[in-house]
């Protein structure tokens, strides 16, 4: 469980996006908080995840479906394909598989409850600790077979992965000095992976280093500037959500 005190979220003024889009995206996030407001406070209890934090990485990843009462379903409505990220978080089957087995023995109290309730039969050998059957879901867990895309893409166990997915990074020593959160890193973690994050060189680098890179995806450097610039998801929580 992730210890949140004191912990400083920032964003940077001298990141600039375009500021007409500014009124859109607060009124993206007053629809999605009152679609989901509640879900994402019950998870952020539950997991300790900073709630500002869980709902900016949402409103990026699926702000507009947030924002019409949706929740990215397991099939691509266009194409009618099965999506390989899902859920409001965009989470995948096999970091589910991952997180939720490999890091059993760290879920406070609440969260195994949580996980008993949500996650099936597989959810209930987490919580009880139950050894025989986690071998047996172990296996299960190479081929990616431990849960539907369905289950997965439900909110309120979405938003759940997709605390445990900020969690894991947070807990790397590139993420956070002192009690600052160095977020573009985290972000740059969240979309590209915590791998292409090491090897492109962001663990080490400022938030406008970071969007200079040539080695880091453009998805990756616009996902920092609607997160952290000036009038984006996190400067408007703290000017608007924020008490």
């Amino acid at each position: 469980m992730l210890n949140k005190e004191n912990l400083i979220l920032p964003y940077y003024s001298n990141i600039e996006i375009k500021k007409e889009s500014a009124t859109i995206r607060l009124n993206s996030m007053k629809k999605a908080w009152s679609f989901y407001g509640d879900v994402f406070t019950k998870i952020a209890d539950i997991t300790n995840v900073p709630v500002e934090l869980l709902f900016c990485f949402g409103m990026v990843e699926s702000g507009k479906f947030m924002a019409q009462g949706k929740s990215p379903g397991w099939i691509n409505e266009k194409t009618g394909q099965e999506r390989n990220y899902l859920g409001v978080m965009q989470i995948s089957p096999i970091f589910a598989d991952d997180r939720l087995l490999n890091n059993r023995k760290d879920y406070s109290k609440e969260e195994k409850i949580f996980i008993s309730q949500n996650f099936g039969l597989v959810g209930e050998a987490i919580a009880l600790d139950d050894t025989q059957k986690l071998k047996i879901y172990d296996k299960k867990a190479v081929s990616n077979k431990l849960f539907t895309k369905q289950e997965m893409a439900k909110t309120p166990q979405n938003i759940f992965l997709g605390a445990q997915m900020i969690i894991s990074l947070l807990k790397q020593k590139w993420a956070i000095v002192g009690n600052k959160v160095l977020l573009e890193r985290v972000i740059v973690g969240y979309n590209a992976g915590p791998g292409k994050a090491v090897s492109s060189g962001a663990t080490a680098q400022t938030p406008l280093q970071i969007l200079g890179n040539p080695n880091l995806p453009l998805e990756s450097k616009n996902y920092i500037r609607v997160f952290l610039g000036n009038g984006g998801y996190l400067n408007l929580w703290k000017l608007h959500f924020e008490k």
